[in-house]
């Protein structure tokens, strides 16, 4: 999963419901569940973020890929959204 997608939609989403699928990130997010530049994701892409998104949880690893995002080369908004679900626990 993106660090972008992994912070805006799948964490929250996961928090939520662990057991989610990608109807479940489409109900929550509708529209806005797009890549950056508003192009639409396909649904292997959903597919893997879910996928990727349940390891992550299952291990018990959320806010560890949250400290990874905000110590990793992305951009700012990212790595602000990132450092704010930390800061909230």
């Amino acid at each position: 999963v993106g660090k972008r997608t992994y912070v805006f939609y799948m964490f929250n989403l996961f928090k939520q419901n662990s057991k989610a699928g990608c109807e479940d990130a489409e109900q929550m997010y509708g529209e806005k569940y797009t890549q950056k530049n508003g192009s639409i994701f396909k649904t292997s892409s959903k597919q893997a973020h879910i996928s990727a998104t349940t390891w992550i949880f299952e291990n018990g690893l959320e806010y560890e890929a949250l400290e990874l995002v905000v110590q990793s080369k992305t951009d700012k908004e990212t790595k602000e959204k990132a450092l704010e679900l930390l800061t909230n626990k």
